[in-house]
């Protein structure tokens, strides 16, 4: 048999998206919603590529977070860790995930953990099955008793090494570089951190979000503000090298701020990479005398606000009304560039989860909801807030958050609240390869940083698969349970082999 390479039809512009209008999965506990795990909330959740899911539950207020492996169907699997949960505790009085990743099948995530006068940061990995992995760090966690708190986590591509950012202290931004063994990589910045620190007493830092761009520098989001005096809050995006140090092109030094105008107060929540590297961030503002709304900028590499997005890089989204809250917890860039922002809106007793997806150039996408809007509660339980955000490799759309009652001011006790949705995208184009007379279907063959590749076939071995760029050399993947996923991979075209005892099929991905 000769060797056949499928190759892939254009897509204009790269993607053929399915796309439906959002609406809640029925197939997802018979509503699409799930209230459950009192006095907790679901506020990181892992969308598995089988359709099963991940939850991390923080404790509302003191104790320490579990977490829980969901069926696709919502129930849970009592597989997973001890009797289907498995508990973190570092410190003795609480223990909070901020962060949670799947990576080449195995759970990373990062916190903070308190004694009840101290709180320092602590990350770990876990099996997909919930057991702590013994090879990693101390017992599958480690500690940094110097540091604050660790906010969010990436995995880079092609070492597997873990990049953190957090809290140095209140101050002070701190971003690390953790090994595959579990300690900190002392040759990444100085001695194995870099750090930021505010110019003037009674000034600070939140740390929100750490990302890659597409020369796999590392930038982060969040707010710089006072709470004393002149108060204000900006949103600011730092940027370092790979190797830990300071990217003084970017903004002369490393780090730069900016206000939607004057007078309003800015967070960052999440940055984002477009394909021509430039950087979106969501997040939550704050117009004086008025609301709450969401937000999204726009940002050169170059540290220059876009112009040309909105005429000063800045969208607002006052979604109810001056008289209406929305506040932005969470969102993630979409395969085709749309931007998908979620968090909380309403006013009083009543708050809803919401979901608001725009396209690239800042507009409401009417294909999603009526101007990009999706917002539901939990039936009587009318006050909620979603903080954690997934989405699956077939369009599901998942929220975390918390769900109670409220009226006239007095809230009932809170429970974890769990929604799921259909409405995200999938790029629909399939391939189709013989294999030992089977048809494999190969989906999708377009694909964002990050997203996995369906294998339609009963079953497939690691090693009958190899993955190489147009130069032939060979690129690390994940597979998980004929899913896979380019670990190391930038813009471009990538060959897809899979082997039988005699040849092989040949399918190209496009990496976008």
């Amino acid at each position: 048999m000769k060797n056949v390479i499928l190759f892939l039809m254009i897509c204009m512009p790269y993607f053929t998206m399915a796309q439906s209008p959002c609406a809640l999965d029925n197939t997802f506990s018979g509503d699409g919603k799930i209230i459950s795990d009192a006095s907790r909330l679901a506020e990181h959740i892992i969308a598995l590529p089988n359709g099963q899911s991940i939850v991390a539950y923080n404790a509302f207020g003191n104790g320490h977070v579990y977490l829980r492996r969901l069926q696709n169907d919502g129930s849970i699997d009592n597989t997973f860790g001890t009797a289907g949960k498995t508990t973190i505790q570092v410190a003795s009085i609480s223990t909070d995930i901020k962060d949670m990743h799947l990576y080449n099948n195995q759970i990373y995530c990062c916190g903070s953990t308190s004694t009840g006068t101290n709180t320092y940061p602590f990350f770990a990995r876990l099996s997909i099955d919930g057991i702590l992995d013994n090879s990693f760090g101390n017992g599958g966690i480690n500690t940094n008793p110097q540091h604050y708190t660790y906010n969010s986590l990436v995995i880079e591509p092609g070492t597997g090494k873990i990049l953190i950012a957090g809290m140095k202290d209140f101050d002070e931004i701190v971003v690390v570089r953790v090994h595959t063994s579990g300690y900190i990589d002392g040759n990444f910045g100085n001695l194995g951190e870099t750090t930021f620190k505010t110019a003037n007493a009674g000034e600070y830092y939140e740390t929100r979000h750490i990302n890659l761009d597409k020369d796999n520098k590392i930038v982060l989001t969040g707010k710089y503000y006072v709470t004393q005096g002149a108060t204000f809050s900006k949103t600011f995006i730092a940027r370092l090298n790979t190797n830990g140090a300071k990217d003084n092109t970017f903004d002369n030094d490393a780090i730069a701020y900016y206000n939607s105008a004057v007078g309003n107060y800015d967070e960052g929540r999440r940055i984002f990479v477009n394909t021509l590297n430039d950087y979106y961030v969501c997040g939550a503002v704050w117009k004086v005398n008025q609301d709450y709304d969401y937000s999204l900028m726009k940002v050169k590499n170059n540290a220059v606000l876009d112009n040309n997005f909105d005429l000063d890089g800045w969208k607002l989204y006052n979604i109810g009304g001056s008289s209406q809250e929305e506040y932005l917890l969470n969102g993630a860039m979409m395969p085709d560039g749309n931007i998908l922002m979620s968090g909380n809106q309403g006013s009083g007793d009543t708050v809803y989860f919401c979901l608001l997806m725009v396209k690239p150039d800042g507009s409401m996408d009417n294909n999603f909801a009526p101007n990009g809007v999706y917002k539901h509660i939990f039936g009587a339980n009318n006050n909620n807030s979603s903080s954690a955000l997934a989405l699956s490799n077939d369009g599901k759309i998942y929220l975390g958050g918390y769900t109670r009652t409220c009226a006239n001011g007095t809230c009932g006790p809170l429970s974890s609240g769990i929604a799921r949705y259909t409405g995200g995208q999938m790029p629909n184009a399939i391939v189709q390869a013989q294999e030992n007379q089977k048809t494999i279907s190969i989906y999708p063959t377009c694909v964002s940083q990050n997203q996995w590749i369906s294998l339609d076939i009963d079953h497939i071995e690691k090693q009958s698969i190899e993955i190489v760029n147009l130069n032939g050399q060979s690129i690390s993947f994940e597979l998980f349970q004929n899913k896979i996923k380019l670990l190391n991979t930038s813009q471009g075209i990538y060959l897809l082999k899979i082997k039988n005892k005699h040849d092989y099929q040949t399918v190209k991905i496009l990496q976008l």
